[in-house]
């Protein structure tokens, strides 16, 4: 990987204050909606406000000769990832799986942003220890741990998961059931050799 033509690329996600203001169009609305349900906004704020914080750090921590892009998770599926792309996820887990689905040979860093509210099995570093990840990572001399995606679901068992949520018989449920078994079975079997 070419470090001079280096590009950091964080991935995030609306936080849930963001998500209520789109919701709900102002911050008045957003903590009624709240209050009627027992939560405070305030809390919801300091959430919003940390990870901001966090990815503030993130994009202090790219070295200054890189260039860096901040890409949101619905916008991955029309974004052009380059072979010398280093991702950072800022998030949860499953932010970190979302991505890859976009990657080929990048590399991914997951950084969670808030420790003591997510486990950050996929996304389990601290923000703090990214700006000596960077510059390894685009070197190549940092330990990859590989994962490997589950494939999609073919269209048969997709149907077969639709019928289960309305009154089907239990045959139709079993036939659903072996299917999918078929088709997990044919997919070790590819895997496997």
């Amino acid at each position: 990987m070419a470090i001079a033509n280096t590009r950091a690329v964080l991935v995030v996600r609306e936080t849930d204050y963001e998500l209520l203001l789109a919701r709900h169009a102002t911050r008045g609305q957003a903590r009624f909606f709240l209050e009627s349900r027992g939560q405070r906004l305030a809390e919801v704020e300091a959430r919003h406000h940390d990870f901001h914080a966090v990815l503030a750090r993130a994009r202090a921590s790219i070295p200054a000769e890189w260039r860096q892009a901040v890409v949101k998770r619905g916008d991955l599926d029309r974004f052009l990832f380059e072979p010398d792309d280093v991702v950072v996820a800022v998030g949860q887990d499953g932010l970190v799986a979302n991505v890859a689905k976009y990657l080929d040979t990048q590399p991914v860093i997951g950084i969670n942003p808030a420790p003591d509210l997510y486990d950050g099995v996929l996304a389990r570093l601290r923000v703090e220890r990214l700006e000596a990840l960077l510059p390894a990572s685009a070197a190549g001399a940092v330990p990859v741990e590989r994962r490997t995606l589950p494939a999609p679901l073919s269209s048969r068992s997709a149907s077969c998961r639709d019928e289960r949520s309305g009154d089907k018989k239990m045959d139709r449920e079993r036939k659903c059931d072996a299917a999918e078994g078929l088709i997990d079975d044919a997919r070790e079997q590819v895997r496997d050799g």
